[in-house]
């Protein structure tokens, strides 16, 4: 596990989105985040560097198992707070270049290293809405199960406290932790995981 702000220190670019679509009691779900990060040493006889390019996309179905609407027709205000369950898929997917230089020569080799897989997901999320302003959001869910050439196990746990500007504009803070599990044949445990707090906007429409 690497500590948060020594990622930071070496990310170069991210780029995360998500969105939602709602039709009647059903959801369609997507959230996916790319990243870059880069890193390595310069020595006297030798230069490293490694690059690390990672996506992992999440794709659900959603479904309210419980919904509670409230509204005041004067101003527009709707909040609803739900209880649903979620079926799905995740990717994982990461390339991991390093390249050396040897000196004074300036003799440089490369090689590449690819990984990838689809991971079959169920859970469930909530949304409370405690005014027209105020909701806690939290989401968690599991899956792989080594399932033809997916992970033994993955997991993930989302919790958020958002903020309505407008009925049509919010913003949240939260904290995500996402996990990987494969074992070797020799029964190895290999855990890819990543947490840390995350904040961002949201547009209802």
């Amino acid at each position: 596990s690497v500590p948060f702000d020594e990622i930071f220190s070496r990310l170069e670019s991210v780029l995360q989105a998500a969105f939602e679509v709602d039709i009647n009691r059903w959801y369609l779900i997507f959230d996916g985040t790319w990243a870059k990060l880069a890193g390595g040493y310069d020595a006297t006889n030798l230069a490293l560097s490694v690059e690390l390019k990672q996506q992992i996309y999440d794709l659900k179905v959603g479904y309210d198992l419980f919904r509670r609407v409230e509204s005041d027709v004067a101003d527009g205000w709707v909040w609803v707070s739900t209880v649903d369950l979620l079926l799905g898929a995740r990717y994982f997917g990461s390339q991991t270049t390093t390249t050396e230089t040897l000196k004074p020569t300036d003799e440089t080799t490369a090689s590449t290293v690819k990984n990838s897989r689809w991971d079959p997901v169920l859970g469930a999320r909530g949304s409370f809405a405690f005014s027209r302003r105020w909701a806690l959001d939290v989401l968690a869910d599991l899956g792989g199960f080594g399932i033809g050439e997916a992970s033994d196990f993955t997991y993930q746990i989302d919790a958020s406290v958002a903020y309505s500007f407008s009925p049509l504009f919010s913003a949240f803070l939260g904290y995500r932790h996402l996990g990987f599990l494969n074992e070797s044949e020799a029964g190895a445990e290999n855990w890819i995981t990543q947490h840390g707090p995350r904040v961002g906007v949201a547009f209802s429409f």
